[in-house]
């Protein structure tokens, strides 16, 4: 009979304490959402239009990954909402720096997947170099040559 009235009890606590925490507290705790982009987006004002070391013109259209820790990361996260998009507090360096290095390139490294991720890692290492920007990451969104 004891037993029973052990049991009892200790059932009656564990089905409180589960309605106390999934009920009242609001449930489980929330699950972290994995983001598949960490950082934030940030287009660059105006197209590029470079001449390539072959002789070809090339059309480009980039995007900085900014760390959230960049100054320029704030506005342009403001900015998702449907706003203007700022332009980098140090967007004529960052221009420049993606402008020596393009026209460094030839035509087949921004055509040929395999060889535009390696410029997009010369690109990153350079504007590490040469700016105060952090970046994550630097994308090529568009792409014509001529």
């Amino acid at each position: 009979m004891n037993k029973r009235i052990i049991v009892i009890v200790v059932g009656l606590l564990v089905v409180a304490g589960g309605v106390y925490k999934f009920v009242l507290t609001g449930g489980a705790p929330p699950v972290k959402e994995k983001k598949n982009i960490e950082g934030v987006l940030l287009p660059l004002d105006k197209e590029f239009m470079i001449n390539l070391s072959g002789g070809q013109i090339a059309k480009v259209n980039i995007a900085l990954l900014l760390d959230e820790k960049d100054p320029a990361a704030a506005l342009a996260a403001a900015a998702e909402g449907g706003g203007p998009i700022p332009a980098h507090p140090q967007n004529a360096a960052i221009r420049s720096v993606i402008t020596s290095t393009l026209m460094e390139s030839s035509a087949a490294q921004l055509q040929d997947p395999n060889q535009r991720k390696g410029l997009l890692v010369e690109l990153k290492a350079n504007l590490e170099k040469q700016t105060d920007a952090k970046v994550k990451a630097v994308l090529i969104t568009d792409v014509i040559v001529s």
